[in-house]
């Protein structure tokens, strides 16, 4: 079993599949839709977008059917769907049925994944509160400690009580050229056809005040929005929308290296989903069972979203900036333990300083068999007293720290020799 990638589902599925589906944050999507779009006192009003078709009487305009894909008009309780992304030699392809109520969804999921000409597959089940993995002619039980998780998980991706509700994405706002007709009949469902043009620096922009607006000092990680909008350059959205009921029956967006589609069917129709009829008496396996728990959490949320997409793209990246942050100190305690020297590169983008000191520890990576780390100077008070007790203020600086778990403070440029000399003089 392979876990699906974060990143691609991330920047596509939250654009797209908000309430709908799978518009994740790798758990990034909506179910507890904001009811009122109120404008976020926070953010500066968007531009006056231009006006689109006046709608007739029982059909959408371009703007409506647009929104419908992040907000649908109803709510979506069940569904047949199939996901599938694509670029180059890689692919992803999610499909099966859920239903949502109570206080886990039940569905049936088969994903397949194509990564470098190496296919890999995965079946997921949940019904009566109960979680199977099935792989090959086997299907296994996940324990219990698999639906404890995904609900702290979704506790912690909604916010808790007191959270402030965040407006949902004006998703026609980030396009451009919209445009809506007749749509045919699918799964014998009226629709709307829209399509556009998506605007990347909008959508990066937009999303960079929403993050500023609900975590003041934070944005969102320049290696992701820089991917954001190259993967968005020239990208077109494609989608035919339920015209009485606004729920996206299919949606395609067509990008820079990729291309998305998303079918449902029987739309709130009733879902079987059933346990397997015989459990596998051998063991999964642990490497196994974990891909597994992973897969059944992200499919949890994806299709019972806790909290709003704006709301739980928020939590989620506040999580990963955090996760992120520890990173580091977790690799610095396990050299400390293990009495080993210890070099530590506090820095921070755009510094001239900073860029010519980063070469000289780059230097002493080759040189030495110190542990020699890097890390941005915010991240310092998730280290112990250890690091914090040199205080470090400033960039760039560098923490030198001996095999018996002492620390020295270097501030300001070094040169490589001069780097190196003051490591080998530390014992």
């Amino acid at each position: 079993m392979a876990v699906p990638r974060p990143l691609l589902l991330t920047l596509l599925g939250s654009f797209l599949l908000a309430a709908t589906l799978l518009a994740t944050h790798n758990a990034q999507t909506t179910s507890e839709k904001t009811a009122q779009r109120a404008p976020d006192k926070a953010q500066a009003p968007a531009p006056a977008p231009a006006p689109s078709q006046p709608a007739k009487p029982g059909s959408l305009d371009a703007r409506q059917a647009v929104n419908a894909i992040a907000a649908p008009g109803q709510k979506l309780s069940s569904a047949r769907f199939r996901l599938r992304v694509a670029g180059g030699r890689d692919a992803l392809t999610v499909a099966g049925a859920f239903s949502r109520g109570g206080p886990q969804p039940s569905f049936d999921v088969r994903i397949r994944e194509r990564d470098n000409g190496r296919s890999r597959r995965a079946h997921l089940i949940a019904t009566g509160g109960r979680a199977y993995a099935a792989r090959g002619t086997g299907s296994y039980q996940l324990g219990p400690f698999t639906i404890r998780s995904t609900s702290r998980v979704r506790a912690a991706l909604k916010g808790g009580a007191k959270a402030d509700p965040l407006p949902a994405p004006d998703v026609a706002a980030w396009m451009r050229g919209l445009k809506a007709a007749p749509g045919r009949r699918l799964d014998g469902v009226e629709t709307t056809r829209v399509s556009g043009r998506v605007d990347a620096k909008r959508v990066a922009a937009d999303l960079n005040k929403l993050v500023k607006s609900s975590a003041p000092g934070t944005r969102l990680p320049r290696a992701m929005d820089a991917r954001l909008q190259r993967a968005l350059k020239r990208a077109r959205l494609a989608a035919y929308v339920g015209t009485q009921d606004q729920i996206a029956r299919r949606v395609g967006l067509t990008g820079t290296g990729f291309a998305l589609e998303l079918e449902l069917s029987q739309v709130n129709k009733p879902q079987q989903v059933t346990a397997p009829a015989r459990l596998s008496k051998r063991s999964l396996g642990r490497r196994s069972a974990h891909q597994a728990r992973e897969l059944y959490l992200a499919s949890s949320v994806a299709l019972d979203p806790p909290a709003s997409l704006a709301q739980m793209g928020v939590r989620y990246l506040r999580l990963s900036l955090k996760a992120r942050a520890a990173q580091v100190p977790r690799r610095v305690d396990a050299a400390i333990r293990e009495h080993r020297r210890v070099v530590i590169f506090f820095t921070q983008s755009g510094g001239v300083d900073d860029t010519i000191t980063a070469r000289a520890v780059r230097s002493l990576r080759r040189r030495s068999r110190t542990a020699v780390l890097s890390d941005n100077v915010n991240h310092v008070g998730a280290y112990g007293q250890v690091v914090q007790k040199v205080g470090v203020t400033r960039t760039p600086s560098i923490v030198i720290i001996d095999r018996r778990g002492r620390a020295r403070l270097i501030e300001g440029y070094i040169d490589p020799d001069a780097l190196a000399q003051e490591v080998a003089d530390t014992r």
